[in-house]
């Protein structure tokens, strides 16, 4: 029998990803091109750009102790930003950023031609601790002004306390615990939308995610602006259904973060049920008709009240982490 003949793929030349940032979250979510180098006869080659002093330096020598090849350039977005290569220099555009307002910058910026990927880790004080990931590829142009505007909003709440006050001694006792899970999760997740973004094929994912459970599930998350001054979360929640383009599954949950002002953003946990009623965060259980009206009220104040709870301003401050 004739021999079969292959060729050896991973001895072309590794496929260039720009990857802004440096720090914890770039170090914990590292397993994401491990994954995607040992499972993929290419390799990919993230550039580390962090413009703190000798730290994008320290991950290249960190990803190559991890057999992933790597480079490192020191500048700020903003000095940077004006020279984000074409598609064909770079495979896609990675942010692992611990501050909305470079996140925001470094979407508008990215051409879109070339897929743009992300997370960032937020922490309500007292509250949940939130994990949102985006994948915004030449489809999702519109999608990339709404994301780029929350992020922006997000950076405007956010208190500079860096990733201690959330993971480190300061922090709550179960984010800590839960810490490694979270990333994992995100890593994991971040593997797989690589393979399809390197072919130029569209993620299975939504262009905006969130996830609420340490990464064991991840809802898609809806950006609207508030163009009333109408309060109720599921009055809200029903007509973001009736706007967008992209489907819904009946029994799973989806988040909408809502844009109230300058300074304001509350975010909904909701679910579209197998009846097609909205549920937001849970509020209604019930299913008589009777029952249900007359708990209507009741059902509106506990939403209202959670949504309150889920609110970031500068006086309800977030704290964010790469």
């Amino acid at each position: 029998m004739k021999p079969r003949r292959t060729v050896a793929t991973k001895d072309r030349s590794p496929m260039s990803v720009l990857h802004f940032g440096a720090g914890r979250g770039t170090r914990l979510g590292l397993a994401a091109y491990e994954e995607f180098n040992a499972s993929s006869p290419w390799t990919l080659m993230p550039t580390f750009v962090d413009a703190q002093p000798g730290t994008a330096l320290a991950m290249v020598h960190e990803a190559r102790e991890r057999g992933i090849p790597a480079q490192s350039l020191e500048a700020r977005v903003e000095d940077f930003i004006d020279q984000l290569p074409t598609s064909e220099q770079t495979a896609c555009v990675v942010v692992a950023l611990d501050h909305g307002e470079p996140i925001a910058t470094i979407i508008e910026h990215t051409p879109p031609s070339i897929f743009v990927l992300g997370t960032l880790v937020i922490k309500i004080p007292s509250g949940p601790l939130y994990g949102l990931s985006f994948c915004l590829g030449p489809n999702d142009l519109e999608e990339r002004r709404m994301v780029a505007q929350l992020f922006r909003r997000i950076g405007a709440v956010t208190l500079p306390r860096g990733s201690n006050s959330t993971f480190g001694e300061l922090g709550d006792l179960g984010d800590r615990a839960g810490e490694p899970f979270l990333r994992a999760a995100l890593a994991h997740r971040m593997a797989g939308i690589l393979r399809k973004t390197i072919a130029r094929l569209r993620p299975e994912v939504s262009p905006l995610e969130l996830t609420a459970d340490l990464g064991a599930t991840a809802m898609p998350v809806f950006v609207v602006e508030r163009s009333s001054s109408d309060d109720d979360p599921t009055r809200l929640a029903e007509s973001t259904l009736r706007r967008v383009a992209r489907p819904v599954l009946r029994g799973e949950p989806f988040a909408i973060a809502e844009l109230i002002d300058h300074e304001t953003i509350r975010f909904h946990i909701c679910r579209l049920r197998g009846d097609g009623q909205v549920i937001v965060d849970g509020a209604s259980q019930f299913d008589t008709d009777g029952v249900e009206r007359d708990l209507v009220a009741t059902r509106t104040q506990m939403a209202i009240a959670r949504a309150e709870a889920n609110t970031l301003s500068p006086t309800l401050p977030v704290l964010t982490t790469d």
